[in-house]
C-alpha cells in the first residue's frame, strides 16, 4: 500500500453513517447507475445487429420503462439493485 492509499475502514452497521459517508455512498451509487445504464445501452447497440426485431424491441421497452427510471431515481443510502432484463427468445437472425 502506498502512502497515498488509505486502508478501508471497517464498517459498524450499528452506528449511523456520517453525512460524509452518506454523500460518498450516494455519489458511488449515482456513478454505478450511470455506468450500468451506459453498459446496457452499449450492449443494445451490439445486439441490434444480431437480435431479431421483436427481441430488440423487448430490450428497448425494458430500457425505457424500467432501467431509465431506476437510473434517475433517488440514489439513497439503501441498496437498490438494477431491474432484471427480460429473457429473450432463442431465435435470432
Amino acid at each position: 500500500m502506498t502512502s497515498k492509499q488509505m486502508a478501508p475502514r471497517p464498517v459498524d452497521f450499528n452506528i449511523p453513517p456520517s453525512a460524509e459517508d452518506r454523500a460518498q455512498w450516494r455519489q458511488q451509487e449515482i456513478d454505478f447507475r450511470r455506468g450500468y445504464s451506459h453498459g446496457f445501452s452499449e450492449a443494445m447497440d451490439v445486439l441490434r445487429g444480431v437480435c431479431d426485431e421483436a427481441s430488440w424491441m423487448k430490450l428497448a421497452r425494458f430500457f425505457d420503462d424500467q432501467l431509465t427510471p431506476w437510473r434517475y431515481s433517488d440514489a439513497s443510502w439503501e441498496i437498490d439493485e438494477p431491474p432484471r432484463a427480460p429473457r429473450l427468445s432463442k431465435g435470432g437472425k
